[in-house]
Formats: C-alpha cells, sequence, structure tokens
C-alpha cells in the first residue's frame, strides 16, 4: 500500500479534532492511544494522544507517554508469534486483534487485549494508528484455571466480574453466571438453563455460525474456542459479545464440558464502526473519500475481469472554487463543497458512488452502465452544480464543472492507469473551455500528449530530489562589437543513464503540474553558488540571463530568495537579466511589474523574452521597464526569405530603441541572418550560428584557464 508522509502535527490535529474523539473517546471504558503511522521500523511510531482510561489503566501521565514509543508498554515474556502478527499486520496496514501483557508504570503487569486500526486522510494514504485496549487480565487467568482443568475453576467462575458460561455436554445444560446474566439484562433467578433456549438468543445472522464453531470445538476438529457474535437483551436489542472457551475432559480425554467466558463489547463495536466509517469518509462533507473511492474502483474493475460488465468514472473539478476561496475565505468554500456534495447525492443512481478525492475534486464510479448512458448521469450532475447559485454573506457566486468520463470495460486497466486517463480527460475538458464533459478515448491525440507529460511529473521530482538537473549556457554576441561576454543559462535534466535531456521534453510539464517554480528555485541558487565559486567570470561578462517562468513572477518565495541570495554572496545586481516571457507579463502585469522594480534596485536588468509573437505587446510596454527585448525566433529565422518576417523584425528593433531599449535576435542560424541584423541596427544576436549550448561549468572552467594564461 502506498504511504505519503505528512507532518506529524498536522496528521494528529486531522484527527484528534474530530468530533469523535472530543466527544466519545473520554467517554469510553475502552483506553484509547493514537500514534505515527510512520516509521514501522525501529525505533517505531511514537505516541501522539492517549485518553483519560488509559492514564487510569497504566498509571502513567501525559508527560511520561506523549512522543514515546509504544513498545515502552511492552511486557516480560510477550508471545514472539503474537508479536510477528502485530508487525505483519501494521506492515500491511491491516486492523489487527491482540492479546499481550504490557506493563504499568510501577513496574506490574496486565494482560491487554487490544485493536489497532489505520486511519487514512481525505487522500487515501494512512497517517497514523488507533489503538482501542481493555485490560483482561481477569479473563486471561479464569482461563487458565479451565485449561489446567483444576477444581477451583468454580469457585473462580463465582468471583469472576467477567461473563461465564459452562456447558454441560451430555445433558445439554448450559449454567450463566450472574454477570453474565446481567450483561443481558436478567436478574439471578431468571433465564433457563436449557442450551435451547440460550441459542433463541443468538441473532439469527450469527447462529449458525457460533453452533458451528461450537460443535467443531467439542469434537475436536478445533483447539481454539474465540468468537464473537450479538446476544439479545432482555430489552430486545443486541449486544455484541466477544467469547473464550476451554474444554474439560474426563479421564478418557472426551470433552465433557465447556466453560467459556463472555465480555460485552458493544461499545468497543460501536468505536470501530466510528473509526471504519471516518478512515473511508470525507469529514468535512460526509462522502466516501479518495482511499474509499479507489477501493471501489478496484472493485469495479475486478468485476470486468469476472463477468463483462460496464462501468464508469467520471472525474470532476469544480472550475470557480478558487474565486470564492479567494473573496470571501476558506470558510465559504468549505460551506460550498458540502452544498455541492448534497446537491450531486440527488441525482446519483442508489447503486453509484459519490466522493470527494480532494480540495475541489470530486469522483463518481457509475456501476453496470455504458458510457453513452454514463454520461447523461454526468450531463445530469454537470447541470445541477451548474444552475446552482452559491451565496455567502450577501455575495453570489456560479459554480461550473468541468469532467472526464472514463469507461470501465478493459479488464487489463490498472487502477492507477484509470484514475489517470480520468485526470487527462478532465484537463481536456478544462483546457477547452471549461463546464464540458470529455469522454476518454485511447486515440486521442491530445489525451496521448497529456498522458506523455504526465509520465515527467514523477522523473522532474526524483531529479529534483537527485540533483540532477544541470545548467548549460549560450552565448549573447554584440552585434556593436562591445568587448563584453553575454551569456544565457539554460537548464537540462541527467537522466539516471546519465544522459542529457533537453528542456522542451520536460518543461511542458513542469509548467502544467506546477513544478516549474521548484524548477527556478534550483537555478537561481545553482547559479549564485556557481558565480560565488567563479569570481574572474563575473569580471569577464557585461550580464548573464537567467529565465523566470510567469508562475515565479507571482510567487513572493522566489522573489525573497533572490534578495536574499544578493545579500549572501554580495554580488553585484547589475550582472543579471532576468528574462520573463511576454504572455506571462500579460497575465500578471501588476505582479509582474512589482518583481521588476524590487530587483532593479540591486540594479538587476530584465529582458521580455519571445517578444512579438502575440503583438498585442506595444500597448503595455511604455509602461514595463524592461532592459531588453527579445525578438521572438519565429520572425528571424526566415528574415532572408519572407518579407513579412523581416519586417517584423525591423518594426520590433525600431520601437525597441524608441522605447530605450536594446533588442536581441534568438535563432540566429547563420551568417547571413547575422548580417542582415547588423544592417538592421539590432544591438545582440543569439542561436546556433553563434554558438551552441555547453555547459555552464565548462565555460566558467575554461574562462578561469584563459584568465590564469594571461
Amino acid at each position: 500500500m502506498m504511504t505519503k508522509k505528512l507532518e506529524v502535527a498536522t496528521a494528529a490535529s486531522n484527527i484528534l479534532g474530530s468530533d469523535w474523539f472530543d466527544k466519545c473517546a473520554n467517554h469510553l471504558n475502552d483506553a484509547i492511544i493514537v500514534t505515527e503511522a510512520e516509521p514501522i521500523s525501529y525505533p517505531g511510531p511514537r505516541i501522539l494522544w492517549a485518553n483519560n482510561v488509559f492514564y487510569k489503566l497504566t498509571g502513567y501521565q501525559p508527560a511520561e507517554i506523549i512522543g514515546k514509543s509504544p513498545r515502552t508498554l511492552q511486557g516480560p515474556l510477550t508471545d514472539k508469534a503474537v508479536l510477528k502478527r502485530l508487525r505483519t499486520a501494521l506492515k500491511n496496514w491491516e486492523v489487527c486483534r491482540v492479546e499481550v501483557l504490557n506493563y504499568k508504570k510501577d513496574g506490574t503487569t496486565f494482560w491487554n487485549e487490544f485493536e489497532v486500526t489505520p486511519i487514512a486522510n481525505e487522500d487515501g494514504y494512512y497517517t497514523h494508528w488507533i489503538s482501542v485496549q481493555r485490560d483482561v487480565t481477569e479473563r486471561k487467568q479464569l482461563e487458565a484455571l479451565i485449561t489446567k482443568n483444576e477444581e477451583r475453576y468454580a469457585y473462580a467462575i463465582k468471583g469472576a466480574n467477567v461473563g461465564v458460561w459452562d456447558l454441560h455436554v451430555d445433558s445439554e445444560l448450559i449454567y450463566y453466571s450472574a454477570i453474565w446474566k446481567s450483561m443481558l439484562g436478567y436478574k439471578e433467578n431468571e433465564l433457563s438453563d436449557k442450551r435451547t433456549e440460550g441459542i433463541e438468543l443468538l441473532h439469527p445472522d450469527d447462529r449458525d455460525g457460533v453452533l458451528r464453531c461450537l460443535n467443531d470445538f467439542v469434537t475436536g476438529v478445533s483447539t481454539i474456542y474465540e468468537t464473537e457474535f450479538r446476544i439479545r437483551h432482555k430489552l430486545g436489542h443486541y449486544v455484541n459479545i466477544h467469547s473464550n472457551a476451554a474444554a474439560v475432559k474426563n479421564d478418557a480425554g472426551k470433552v465433557v464440558r465447556v466453560v467459556g467466558t463472555y465480555v460485552d463489547i458493544s461499545e468497543r463495536k460501536l468505536a470501530e464502526e466510528k473509526l471504519n466509517y471516518q478512515s473511508s469518509h470525507d469529514e468535512l462533507t460526509g462522502l466516501v473519500n479518495r482511499r474509499e473511492f479507489e477501493r471501489r474502483a478496484d472493485e469495479l474493475l475486478s468485476s470486468i475481469a469476472d463477468g463483462g460488465q460496464e462501468h464508469a468514472l467520471c472525474y470532476i473539478d469544480l472550475d470557480q472554487f478558487k474565486v470564492v476561496n479567494d473573496t470571501c475565505g476558506h470558510a465559504a468554500g468549505d460551506t460550498l463543497l458540502r452544498q455541492l456534495g448534497a446537491l450531486m447525492k440527488k441525482v446519483m443512481r442508489d447503486d453509484d458512488t459519490l466522493g470527494r478525492l480532494g480540495g475541489d475534486e470530486f469522483g463518481v464510479l457509475v456501476k453496470n452502465c455504458s458510457i453513452e448512458d454514463s454520461f447523461k448521469v454526468a450531463s445530469s450532475i454537470k447541470s445541477i452544480i451548474g444552475n446552482y447559485q452559491f451565496i455567502y454573506q450577501e455575495r453570489s457566486f456560479v459554480v461550473t464543472a468541468s469532467m472526464g468520463l472514463v469507461p470501465i470495460c478493459d479488464a487489463e486497466t490498472t487502477l492507477s492507469q484509470l484514475l489517470q486517463n480520468a485526470d487527462a480527460a478532465c484537463y481536456f475538458a478544462k483546457d477547452y473551455g471549461r463546464n464540458r464533459i470529455h469522454i476518454y478515448n485511447i486515440n486521442d491525440e491530445n489525451l496521448t500528449q497529456r498522458h506523455g507529460q504526465m509520465q515527467w511529473i514523477n522523473r522532474i521530482q526524483q531529479a529534483l530530489i537527485e540533483n540532477r538537473f544541470c545548467l548549460y549556457a549560450q552565448r549573447i554576441e554584440s552585434l556593436k562589437e562591445s568587448s563584453k561576454l553575454h551569456y544565457e543559462l539554460l537548464v537540462r535534466m541527467q537522466d539516471i543513464d546519465g544522459k542529457i535531456i533537453l528542456p522542451g521534453s520536460f518543461l511542458p510539464a513542469a509548467e502544467r503540474y506546477n513544478l516549474i517554480v521548484q524548477l527556478d528555485l534550483w537555478v537561481i541558487n545553482k547559479t549564485f553558488c556557481l558565480l560565488k565559486l567563479n569570481p574572474h567570470f563575473l569580471d569577464k561578462v557585461d550580464f548573464i540571463s537567467v529565465n523566470l517562468s510567469g508562475h515565479s513572477l507571482t510567487d513572493e518565495s522566489v522573489l525573497e530568495l533572490i534578495i536574499s541570495k544578493f545579500s549572501q554572496y554580495k554580488i553585484d545586481g547589475k550582472k543579471f537579466c532576468f528574462e520573463i516571457t511576454e504572455t506571462a507579463v500579460i497575465s500578471n502585469m501588476v505582479m509582474a511589474k512589482h518583481f521588476i522594480l524590487e530587483l532593479k534596485k540591486f540594479g538587476c536588468q530584465f529582458a521580455l523574452d519571445d517578444f512579438g509573437s502575440g503583438l498585442s505587446s506595444f500597448g503595455y510596454l511604455k509602461n514595463l521597464p524592461v532592459d531588453y527585448l527579445k525578438i521572438d525566433g519565429i520572425f528571424v529565422k526566415d528574415m532572408m526569405e519572407n518579407k513579412i518576417d523581416n519586417a517584423m523584425v525591423k518594426a520590433i528593433h525600431e520601437i525597441g530603441h524608441i522605447m530605450e531599449m536594446q533588442t536581441i535576435a534568438e535563432f540566429v542560424e547563420n551568417k547571413g541572418i547575422k548580417e542582415m541584423l547588423s544592417e538592421i541596427g539590432v544591438d545582440f544576436a543569439q542561436g546556433y550560428g553563434i554558438h551552441k549550448p555547453q555547459s555552464f561549468e565548462e565555460i566558467l572552467g575554461l574562462l578561469s584557464h584563459n584568465s590564469g594564461a594571461s
């Protein structure tokens, strides 16, 4: 099972702040403790919280136990097989019930029967364990007496604080202790000793199982009798019971009596139900969470293999949810999510599943339905969302949804592939106008391209972790015979086999899936570090150009990092020219201008990259304090043959100079283009005809060698 580490404080806050803990945990008869989910291996998870019953049971104070390993409580001579079973369950994220000998604070021991349950967050990843515990020492002592076939067990039965039953195999009579009767609301002189009448008290659904288990025990088929069942209370409701039993044999080895203990576990069962609900449902909306949704989706995939049925998965992403959050706050967003969850359920079929998959994303599993009919279900959901007007504190919002619909009809499809297909189809719906449904088709070229981008996510993240990005540089040549050098820094990825991967392969995915800021931060850190180690390079260059994405212009952490690096390394800001694209500036004019003005205080220069491709550009140039215009290479590369491209280059250059900006032409592939640009008056040229990109560290080494030689 895949896990996702979260901050422990966050995990504890999410669970300990829930209604169940606030209202119930300190009022149960059972002890409750909460631990981290990881690490499983030594030293193991820490205890995060315990209820009052736990402290009363063990004698510890909170300060003595919080932050410690549960191993602290492990008593002597604990059965190794039991511990192995527990460790295996923990590793597999399974519910596990065991009985172990535990220490109290004063050094004494007690038998602790406990059940541990893994709890997942709303994204379906396990974050912690909850353990429900109770002291069963008296029951274990009684069972030991019975097992040893000692006559003293009769006296022990009468004084026991647990319910006890004693079945005489041949006579079919059964003795119930006073405690056993009181658990079911009967007085000591009530309730028949006939076995048949006792059987009638069992819940109809549990009766056959209990009788089969008891018969196997009496006939020697099974040597252990331990079971749970429901039995009717005098008032008519059912009580949950946990029972252990042992055989009493005669001298011939025949089982003549079976003596067992009964423990009322109704409160525990209630707690388990609440924990199970919590582990499978989203606390905010009450819908199933991502973990449960994926489990059910996996079941549908399995049903395809078994019976050839057809189902569908619909992935739903709200289009304007961020507007609500930004305008009215997260409380408003939470209210909207709850209301939309309730609305969508109204148009759902009974057999279908609606889940909240995280944030403003929902999912629907449509059972036993063709893709055509599933589209009708999705359309109903889209309509009810689009027609709903959300009003919060006198503000009104209309929210729409983009949906990706995927058929579940191929038994070879994995759960991971199914979810990726749905995600890709949903993003396609967003890209093509939002408020629409896109049906996934394996032959769709646009979806194939998106799949290709999605495959890069893990590769980019892993390369960042393993520091497998590197800097290349391309010289920018002055066409006005300047003696100073100019370079643009370019990022490359080094694959695990050492192959250098060009940015065209991974940058689109980094942009689309919000990894580009992390890449920009890496470039900034690496650049400052290399420049600090190579001061001779700064003496030889007029400036170096560093590319920044549009996302970085609106991320305060990027601006703060650059400013902190200038302070840390004492590098002259005039040596830096930051390149930002025309489209990024248009999308974020206010933030872009703020970013530029803040760094100009340090002497930094700015270049507007790919200028002219939109040519809505000239109107805002006079208000944008940039120093260079980089003429888009789409006009430069064919300017010798194409008169329109030639005219475009001239126009951009002339306007740039009127606004006192220098111009840089990209994609200069040959000497002829370079000469034509020089005639026009363009200030700088860049391209393979000038210099092919090479490792920045290699360039630093060459310049260092030349500097030493001189």
